[in-house]
């Protein structure tokens, strides 16, 4: 059973894309997790780099921006995982977050829906989260 399902809608961001990925991939160790990227019509070579770079990686390429509501319920069909979690590109996992998540989820069965708390990067880069 896959732990955890990440879906990231992207558009025109890839090196933020790339840095949100390998945060998932390397933090994701000793989970099986499941990674959806919806496209957005980028023409800035983010697709390209997700097949590339990551071909684990299930992409859905968009003819156009549908904006973040549709592009995630595009990704919604392709989710298998026991917890779904949209992230933005500009998103990278901090060190023990998906321990964390999963322990509360498992101890708080009633929890439907869990938030994180974003944050500016240690060096302030603008438009990049961390959870």
């Amino acid at each position: 059973m896959i732990d955890f399902t990440f879906a990231v809608v992207n558009w025109n961001t890839r090196d933020l894309l790339k840095r949100c990925l390998r945060s998932i991939v390397t933090e994701s160790a000793g989970f099986d997790v499941q990674i959806l990227v919806a496209d957005n019509a980028s023409d800035d070579g983010s697709a390209d780099m997700v097949a590339t770079d990551f071909p684990h990686v299930t992409l859905v390429r968009h003819h156009r921006n549908l904006g973040f509501a549709a592009a995630h319920a595009s990704l919604l069909p392709f989710s298998q995982g026991a917890y779904h979690v949209l992230i933005n590109s500009d998103v990278e996992l901090l060190p023990g977050c998906l321990k964390v998540i999963e322990e509360r989820m498992r101890l708080h069965p009633r929890i439907a829906a869990s938030g994180s708390r974003t944050r500016s990067s240690p060096i302030g880069s603008r438009g990049r989260s961390r959870s």
